[in-house]
């Protein structure tokens, strides 16, 4: 079952104000929408979602949100979140999720939700992720052979 929980005050519009009301919805992503734009051998991606909200540009309140155990992942464990940048065109690490004891559901972690509208998901356990230190973001990729930045 889904389950998104968004927080009312922290409706922000394209203009950076506040809202006073919104409507939020959520949906699935059919896998094959999201293929392109994964890196080279991350085909296991069956968890994407999104979240429309028409007229909210950001969310300064993560969303929190509750969804199935797709990769049954043991309980406790932690999973990435990733999210759609629409400015670099990339799914970028953006949080973390943890399985909940009974392994049914996977919960974003508090202050780690949805930051924005548009298309997210857990990463498939044991993908690995860098951080591209330049830009200070946490980028995806699954392919060992990429080297990693150095902090140099």
């Amino acid at each position: 079952m889904l389950l998104i929980t968004v927080d009312p005050t922290g409706l922000v519009g394209p203009d950076g104000q506040r809202l006073a009301s919104a409507q939020v919805g959520i949906s699935t992503v059919p896998p094959q929408l999201d293929r392109e734009m994964l890196p080279e051998g991350v085909m296991r991606l069956s968890g994407t979602l999104a979240i429309q909200a028409p007229g909210v540009a950001a969310f300064a309140i993560p969303v929190t949100l509750s969804f199935p155990n797709i990769y049954g992942a043991a309980p406790g464990t932690q999973l990435d979140v990733y999210s759609f940048d629409h400015t670099t065109v990339r799914l970028e690490i953006t949080g973390k999720a943890t399985v909940s004891a009974d392994g049914r559901s996977v919960v974003t972690d508090p202050g780690s939700g949805i930051t924005h509208p548009g298309w997210f998901g857990p990463t498939p356990p044991g993908v690995d992720v860098f951080t591209n230190l330049s830009a200070g973001r946490r980028l995806w990729t699954s392919c060992p052979t990429r080297s990693r930045p150095s902090a140099t």
